[in-house]
């Protein structure tokens, strides 16, 4: 959604805790294998149909939602106890479960260009966790910088340990330039 970006940094920013709601779309993304309407407001400015994939998890919408810069917490919401079991799953889900990656490629229209920090790019041969990279990166870029540097200090591997390969760019599902980000983050970082 247009501005969304800047909203998460400058809550993050200003240490305001923000609570994201309907982390199943109003419970779109629980219509398994069913074709839906997505107004044109959800997506930023076109609406359209998407048939959503059984594959898709309310372990995974919660995980996605809290990936974001500046989310504090989620109220899912639902609308029976089989849902609410399925949200409360997310506690005691595995790095697994959480996962994400194989079902955001689904919404590509949405992020092509941006990471998401699925790590579909991995694994890298130089041993960057490019997803956490690239989000510390995003993250002071937006202008956080409380604990920023110190959270990239105890990466196991810094961005400035690739190799330029390209294989993460090969695998990346949403075209972004992850050559180009880990220069940035040399930059900003190692500098």
């Amino acid at each position: 959604m247009p501005g969304r970006d800047e909203m998460l940094a400058t809550c993050a920013k200003e240490e305001v805790g923000l609570v994201a709601m309907k982390s199943f779309a109003g419970g779109k993304l629980l219509q398994r294998d069913r074709t839906v309407k997505i107004a044109a407001y959800q997506t930023g400015g076109k609406s359209l149909k998407k048939k959503i994939s059984e594959n898709i998890t309310p372990v995974q919408c919660i995980n996605y939602v809290l990936s974001q810069v500046g989310v504090s917490t989620v109220v899912p919401g639902v609308k029976n106890v089989e849902e609410l079991d399925a949200a409360l799953a997310y506690l005691g889900a595995t790095d697994e479960e959480k996962d994400f990656s194989s079902t955001i490629e689904e919404f590509k229209e949405y992020v092509t260009g941006e990471c998401v920090y699925c790590n579909h790019c991995l694994p890298c041969p130089s041993g960057i966790d490019i997803g956490q990279t690239i989000r510390l990166l995003d993250t002071a870029q937006q202008g956080i910088t409380k604990n920023i540097q110190g959270k990239y200090n105890v990466l196991p591997a810094k961005a400035s340990t690739c190799i330029e390969c390209g294989t993460c760019m090969e695998r990346c599902p949403f075209e972004v330039n992850v050559i180009s980000k880990m220069k940035q983050t040399v930059k900003l970082f190692e500098s």
